[in-house]
């Protein structure tokens, strides 16, 4: 979901809106390869290709309008990953 912050700044949440959002539609993005989505108990968790998990709210950032995941590695190395927005209308039947 996309949410636009009281200075008119783009924050991506899954689940909820921002606490301060004055607008909100949702969006759907692509889960990158390499990345995996697992259903827990309570919500989804998201497994990076070097096996740490993350909930969607620690990894969605803003990068220019663009949705990513952003975060720090293994390594300890920064990362950004770009999310490709899936468009139109999907049939679900």
């Amino acid at each position: 979901m996309v949410y636009w912050a009281q200075k008119k700044r783009t924050i991506y949440t899954y689940g909820n809106e921002h606490e301060h959002a004055v607008f909100s539609e949702k969006t759907e993005v692509k889960i990158p390869d390499g990345w995996e989505v697992v259903k827990t108990k309570t919500d989804i968790a998201i497994t990076a290709p070097w096996g740490w998990v993350y909930t969607p709210n620690e990894l969605l950032h803003d990068i220019g309008g663009i949705p990513c995941f952003h975060g720090m590695d293994k390594d300890g190395r920064i990362f950004n990953v770009r999310l490709e927005e899936e468009r139109g209308d999907r049939d679900e039947n």
